[in-house]
């Protein structure tokens, strides 16, 4: 898991940095690679959205003008048939104070070095592991900005369902909790297309 994600979503410098337990890291988190991290991330959502277009995949809640210009304009999953409550506010601003103090938190373990072990192995699977769980938060906390600006006009669903902490396997963690907004657009862009030509179930 870390391999795959730590290319995908938390390099910054391709430069292997020695630390003091005289081992390679493989990533070098800074602030200024996070707006490259989101807006790459945005730009696989959108391309992934525009072969929903071009292979008409699109949900299909997604029946009128406003609607497609809402989907197509919006980097979260958008819930037409829901109502926004007081419930569903108060639940994102938890979620939202949730992952700006765990950012603050993993941030700070790295920024800190927080790696003791004698065993460099060990010390690159903590560093992997705080690194996937900052990613985590990073984009869950602007999921949840970008959801609360959303709210007084339609509901959304999470795109991070606190993978990291709650998954109990691979299947789980992919299938159900990591990234689910890329996640459903890869289904409809890429799997259902495939499915009808070479009938894959």
């Amino acid at each position: 898991i870390y391999c795959f994600l730590l290319p995908a979503y938390t390099v910054h410098s391709a430069t292997l940095t020695q630390s003091r337990c005289c081992m390679f890291r493989l990533v070098d988190i800074k602030p200024e690679g996070l707006p490259m991290m989101v807006w790459t991330a945005y730009g696989v959502l959108w391309t992934l959205r525009c072969a929903e277009v071009a292979s008409r995949t699109l949900p299909h809640q997604v029946n009128c003008l406003s609607r497609f210009i809402l989907y197509f304009s919006n980097a979260q999953i958008l819930d037409f048939g829901s109502k926004v409550t007081s419930n569903f506010m108060v639940s994102l601003l938890k979620e939202c104070l949730f992952s700006a103090s765990m950012i603050s938190i993993f941030k700070n373990l790295l920024k800190n070095d927080a790696f003791t072990s004698s065993t460099p192995l060990i010390n690159l699977l903590l560093h992997n592991l705080i690194c996937a769980v900052l990613t985590q938060e990073v984009l869950t906390f602007m999921s949840c900005l970008w959801r609360l600006a959303l709210s007084p006009f339609i509901a959304t669903k999470p795109m991070m369902k606190k993978p990291m902490f709650l998954s109990q396997g691979i299947r789980e963690f992919w299938g159900k909790r990591w990234n689910l907004l890329v996640h459903d657009s890869l289904k409809r862009s890429v799997h259902s297309p495939l499915k009808g030509v070479v009938g894959v179930a």
